[in-house]
């Protein structure tokens, strides 16, 4: 179990820091998904935001169940004898089997939810989504073993996700679509940074990335919701 905690959560002493990120980004992307749901309302493709409310979501479901886990596990660890242990230990308990399946739920979710984001710009016939589902389902079972296929898979996943922002930008010079790009590109950054995480530097550094990704996501749909207002008004106006 230990083990799987310390892919999860990166070194021992820096899991409270660790979980703190997680629950921000936890609420952050709930909020991503909120501020989505809300502009989807008064758009026209409605088909479109709700995939991309739903991806915000199975994401954010993803670290919150890591993060509820991580501080049990890390109060049986460092508190044992704490309150908490007593009421929740044993559900960490033989053989660690609920902290694989939340390793194997936070992955799975994770690249559902940003495979997700490539289909919204990158239509994808049934065939290639069952074939999609399957190789990233085959992913989350490697990463059991080797975990930097993970973080490699979604680097690379959320590198396309960024490159189709960069060429809808180029296109539009829209302010919007560059803060998505730069929001996608820090995070898949953040994730080929995690390919090298047992340097703890590293992991440190891939955590602030990722929070700051999930940070400027939010800074675009922010501005999303302000111009979508500002229309609404005007058509009020006319």
């Amino acid at each position: 179990m230990a083990e799987l905690i310390s892919l999860l959560f990166g070194p021992q002493w820096f899991y409270k820091e660790s979980l703190g990120i997680d629950l921000i980004s936890a609420a952050i992307l709930v909020a991503c998904a909120l501020a989505s749901m809300k502009y989807s309302a008064h758009t026209s493709k409605k088909r479109q935001h709700k995939k991309l409310t739903f991806a915000f979501v199975l994401i954010a479901v993803a670290f919150v169940i890591k993060a509820i886990v991580g501080v049990l596990a890390h109060y049986q660890l460092v508190q044992p004898e704490s309150p908490l242990v007593a009421l929740f230990g044993t559900i960490l308990g033989v053989g660690g089997t609920v902290m694989l399946i939340v390793f194997l739920l936070y992955h799975a979710l994770t690249l559902f939810g940003f495979y997700l984001f490539y289909t919204i710009y990158h239509k994808q016939t049934t065939r290639n989504m069952i074939l999609g589902i399957y190789l990233l389902g085959i992913v989350v079972f490697v990463a059991i073993g080797a975990n930097f296929v993970f973080h490699l898979t979604l680097a690379l996943l959320i590198g396309f996700v960024t490159s189709t922002y960069y060429e809808r930008y180029r296109k539009t010079n829209n302010p919007v679509t560059r803060t998505l790009m730069i929001g996608f590109g820090i995070i898949a950054l953040s994730h080929a940074v995690f390919v090298f995480k047992y340097f703890v530097v590293l992991y440190l550094i891939a955590e602030l990335f990722q929070l700051i990704g999930y940070i400027t996501l939010l800074a675009a749909l922010v501005m999303v919701l302000r111009h979508g207002k500002k229309t609404i008004a005007n058509r009020h106006h006319t």
